[in-house]
Parts: structure tokens; sequence; C-alpha cells
């Protein structure tokens, strides 16, 4: 019998590596083809669907496991939000959305803030596993938190430098810590473990 294929729909190798370690359980398919997809702006649910329904063109006997992420400032009015990945430029680099941030919180005493994740699976447009529960299964997961009074040296990815986790007391950034540490508390870890459960039931339908 074969093999429950999932396509993870990113080709962000960071976000790859994330996504496997977290579920080791789970073997993935890694696209090898480069899809130019525009993100709109309205909510991490559409963006995260509009990537796993142009995948699945590409890829219709797979599962497609799509996310979208985002930084949350309280007294930004959750800016950047949706459009972290863009919020200073779309060419912008890192650095320059941390700047911004940094920039827009500069003598500011409330720094709250939080990442959030959603996660998408689409179920094949072809199924015949035993009919999946249902064909769009949507997971939401968040990590508390607050931006840090000044960047961390350490290198990490996107604003991890200047955010200092909730779960971890606010003693140091995101990216002070080791992959796997960050990776057991991540708003990505929390999303992921929001739908394992589901994954691995298919897989269990598909090779029992």
């Amino acid at each position: 019998m074969k093999s429950l294929k999932i396509l993870l729909a990113t080709q962000n190798k960071h976000k790859i590596a994330e996504i496997q370690a977290i579920l080791p359980e789970i073997t993935f398919t890694i696209p090898e083809k480069c899809l130019d997809i525009p993100e709109g702006s309205v909510s991490y649910i559409e963006n995260a669907l509009l990537k796993a329904t142009r995948w699945q063109k590409e890829y219709p006997n797979h599962y497609i496991l799509a996310d979208d992420s985002g930084l949350e400032v309280e007294v930004l009015g959750n800016a950047p939000g949706v459009i972290s990945a863009e919020w200073a430029g779309k060419d912008a680099t890192n650095q320059e959305h941390i700047d911004k941030v940094m920039t827009a919180l500069e003598n500011e005493p409330n720094r709250k803030a939080k990442f959030v994740a959603y996660i998408v699976l689409l179920a094949p447009t072809n199924s015949s596993i035993g009919e999946p529960i249902s064909n769009i299964f949507f997971s939401r997961g968040e990590s508390l938190g607050r931006i840090a009074p000044t960047q961390s040296r350490a290198e990490g990815f996107g604003y991890d430098p200047i955010f200092l986790a909730q779960e971890l007391d606010y003693t140091c950034t995101l990216a002070d810590l080791s992959s796997e540490q960050k990776n057991s508390i991540s708003h990505r870890y929390h999303a992921l473990i929001g739908i394992r459960d589901y994954l691995l039931y298919l897989i269990g339908n598909k090779n029992g």
C-alpha cells in the first residue's frame, strides 16, 4: 500500500528544517520547483490557504501543509502582523524589519508582543484515503512575549533577535536559543502540535 504523501508548501530552508524537527514522525515531500505565490494582507489563514491551494495544483495527489505566521506588537495595533515579512518593504532585509520595530518602540514602555502561526492541511483533490474527517484542517499556535530593549548579537531568523519569550521568563531572545530549545516553545511548534495527531491518524489510516 502506498504511503501517505504530505507536501510542505514552502521552499524556505529554515522553515522546512524547523517543521521536520518538530514533527520527526512525519515524512514530508519537499517541493523541487519554485512557485511565485503573492500573499495578501487580510489574514494568516487566507495566506496559508492561498499557498496550499496553489501548491495543490502542482501536487494533486498530496496532502498539502502550508503555514503563515507573523509578529504582533500590542502597542502598534498588532503590527506588523500578517505583513511581517514585508513590513519594512518587499525587498527589505531582516535587519531592516527589526530596525523598523525598534524605532517604532523607542521610549515606549509597553513592549508586549506575540508570535502567531496558522497551519492549513489541505486534502488531495482525488483523495480516497478512507475519506478524511475534513478536506481542510486548521491549527493555530502562539508564543507570548515582549520586544527586547536591545537586539541580541546572536544571529536569528526574522524577528527572533528582538523577541523575549514569556515561557523563558523574558531572560533571552529566541535567537539566543538552540534549535531544539526554540522548537519546543515557538508559535510554529504549538500550531504543529495541534495538527500532529490528525496527521498520525491519516498515516495510520493509509498504512493500516
